[in-house]
Formats: structure tokens, C-alpha cells, sequence
């Protein structure tokens, strides 16, 4: 029977072109309307639901990561959504970076 699942994803999550464009602005990257998008694919093979219609990309850190959050609406977030999600992203990188001292003091 045909599945849903595409399978693993294909690049690394924060490797990609825009995961690179949110770490050299430092700021939210956001992606109103993912069907019109080449880049797309960075996030929506493997990593987000197949109706993610629009995302914010935001940088975790100096480039360890980022925080993708994805909307099944085109032209979901607005300017105070992307402010959101960068004050959000501030203490996931805390949090992160916390349990990664953890893990190493643990180790």
C-alpha cells in the first residue's frame, strides 16, 4: 500500500540554503507560501508534514541549529509571529546548550 512517509530526510536540518540565509542574518527567515518555493524541500521532505503550506526558519545559537515552525495555512505568520519566534529561540539555544554541559559533565 502507498505511504505518506517520504522517508528520511535528504539534508541534514540547518544545512541547507536557508538555514544558511537564517545564520548570516541572524534574523527570522520566513516562508509564506512553500509550494512556490524551490527551497522548500530543505524542510518538507522528512522533516515537516506534507500540508505545511508556510514556515519561520530561526537560527539556535551561532549557527548550531535551527528552530523551523511550520503553519498548514499560506501567509500564516505575521511580523509579531516572527518576533515571537525569535524570542523563543533564545532559551531553546539555553536549554539546548544547558543539556548538552549535562550530558558532557554526565559522560
Amino acid at each position: 500500500a502507498p505511504t505518506d512517509d517520504p522517508g528520511p530526510p535528504k539534508t541534514p536540518l540547518g544545512t541547507g540554503k536557508i538555514a544558511l540565509k537564517a545564520y548570516a542574518d541572524s534574523a527570522p527567515v520566513y516562508l509564506p507560501a512553500l509550494q512556490n518555493l524551490p527551497g522548500r524541500i530543505e524542510f518538507t521532505i522528512g522533516w515537516l508534514p506534507r500540508n505545511t503550506q508556510s514556515a519561520v526558519v530561526v537560527e539556535l545559537g551561532d549557527g548550531d541549529g535551527v528552530l523551523v515552525l511550520g503553519s498548514d495555512r499560506a501567509r500564516a505568520f505575521t511580523p509579531i509571529d516572527l518576533r515571537a519566534a525569535f524570542l523563543i529561540a533564545q532559551p531553546v539555544t539555553r536549554a539546548l546548550k544547558a543539556a548538552e554541559e549535562a550530558a558532557r559533565a554526565g559522560a
